[in-house]
């Protein structure tokens, strides 16, 4: 099939809410009691997903590469991967230097992206073969330059070529699921001392919109701008180091947590009337210091906030709410110092507020100023899954001679977890505990579920280096209720 037209992405259009309930009005009356069998959600719940075309995401983004052909850029930079032309020589085209033995390409979305397919087109007039042994990889971690390439196998490994490849073949990597990151990689793996070359006419990664991005911010330095900016780059059509995006080019409203706010109401940079949240969410981008918002259903009141500590703007649960933020995580598929992986749930992921979280160049001078790290985000628990708990209940009350009759209002669940240092749980407002001294796992037992919506946060705190944590929380008969992903924030 044709793949589709790779124009850019236009705004995304603001959200159409329509409440849920089993009531007729969207907000129950509060004289009405949930029952057993007749508990109602809270009316405030995420409006479907929007369908979006497959658009080209890499087109025209910012590029990076281990090396380039002739120290030429202009001819055979990593930008003409990502410049929408295939060329039908080896000219204008990316290439890597004869002599990089482990070549890679990275492209920056720019942004999280769910991506549904990746093509590859290998140099079509000669030499193909010079490619072999492919990864691709998409994920969180940062791939720049050769101070942050150690991060190249913490992304997730999606497809691998074995042996060499044709010359102008085509590689479709089809993903399903689709895979949620914002760098995309492609390396030729050494093979003993055969030479290896990179020859990529061009890189198309097909992707919708999973959430804004925006890294903590480290001030300009030698070291950051080494992180950012070091090695061979190309800045793209489309500028997207982080604290530089226009509000205008990136504006994605496709991650908000519903039934929660931020606490503080005092503190806000305007407030609005904004007919839905997709409407709030985009009021945010147009304001140049806001980084935070959340939107009271109720009275259509749009709060934007700027950026502040978790001890000054926390977060609170609140079913009349949803809040947003354009503080996105960066996901790791493992760590460093735990080869053996986390155990307790193989596809969660760990979490952090950067890209740079396993660089270890020069420690000792970035992260002298960090502070502690609040990760959050809600999520549904439904009536089906807390009646499990309340039906086993009954049986051991039937089964003594007791006739009890629990209602699945709240439950417990399972919380297992690393933090690298440490954490504080709290779920629903409530603290659960804390966790051990990294690396050991701890494992909590989480009281409070309900039915509808809940809030988890887990505040972290690193002492050699930026917090970071993966946590699985396991609900009735083994069922995951979450695991650390993308789909996290921080502040």
């Amino acid at each position: 099939p044709v793949p589709p037209s790779p124009d850019p992405p236009s705004p995304l259009p603001p959200y159409s809410r329509k409440p849920t309930s089993t009531f007729s009005t969207p907000f129950p009356p509060s004289t009405l009691e949930p029952t057993l069998l007749d508990s109602f959600p809270p009316a405030l719940l995420p409006p479907p997903v929007p369908s979006f075309l497959l658009l080209n995401a890499a087109l025209g983004k910012v590029t990076f590469a281990s090396s380039i052909f002739g120290i030429n850029i202009r001819r055979f930079g990593p930008q003409r991967a990502a410049d929408g032309v295939i060329s039908a020589t080896g000219v204008d085209i990316f290439r890597s230097a004869d002599m990089d033995t482990s070549p890679w390409l990275s492209i920056d979305l720019g942004s999280l992206f769910s991506v549904s397919r990746v093509m590859f087109y290998n140099r079509r007039d000669c030499c193909g073969y010079l490619g072999a042994g492919l990864e691709f990889r998409i994920g969180g971690a940062l791939v720049s330059n050769t101070v942050t390439m150690s991060q190249i196998p913490f992304n997730q490994l999606v497809y691998k070529t074995t042996g060499s490849i044709s010359t102008g073949a085509v590689i479709t990597i089809e993903l399903e699921p689709p895979v949620v990151g914002r760098y995309v990689t492609v390396q030729a793996v050494a093979r003993g001392s055969r030479q290896q070359q990179l020859q990529v006419a061009e890189l198309k990664v097909y992707a919708s919109p999973a959430g804004m991005v925006r890294t903590t911010y480290l001030g300009w330095s030698w070291m950051s701008s080494r992180l950012w900016l070091g090695g061979i780059s190309s800045n793209g059509s489309v500028l997207s180091i982080d604290d530089d995006v226009p509000a205008s080019s990136i504006v994605d409203c496709s991650l908000m947590q519903y039934g929660a706010g931020y606490g503080n109401d005092s503190i806000v940079l305007s407030i609005r009337t904004e007919r839905n949240e997709g409407s709030c969410c985009h009021a945010c981008f147009t304001e140049s210091n806001c980084v935070h918002w959340d939107y009271i259903a109720r009275s259509q009141t749009c709060l934007l906030r700027p950026a502040l500590a978790p001890e000054v703007l926390y977060v609170r649960q609140d079913d009349d709410r949803v809040l947003g933020t354009r503080n996105g995580v960066s996901t790791y598929i493992g760590h460093p110092n735990l080869p053996e992986g986390f155990k307790a749930d193989n596809e969660a992921m760990w979490i952090s507020s950067v890209p740079t979280a396993f660089v270890q160049f020069g420690h000792q001078h970035m992260w002298s100023s960090w502070q502690p790290t609040t990760f959050y985000r809600t999520f549904w628990v439904s009536q089906e899954q807390l009646l499990v708990v309340a039906e086993q209940a009954n049986t051991n009350a039937t089964a003594a001679g007791n006739v009890t009759i629990i209602h699945a209002s709240t439950t417990t669940g399972t919380l297992m977890l690393i933090a690298d240092d440490l954490a504080i749980v709290h779920l629903n407002g409530q603290e659960v505990g804390r966790t051990a001294l990294f690396p050991g796992q701890s494992v909590m037992q989480v009281s409070g579920l309900r039915i509808g919506h809940n809030l988890i946060e887990l505040q972290c705190q690193g002492t050699s280096g930026p917090p970071l944590v993966v946590a699985s929380l396991v609900g009735p008969r083994g069922v995951v209720l979450l695991h650390t992903d993308h789909a996290w924030n921080w502040m």
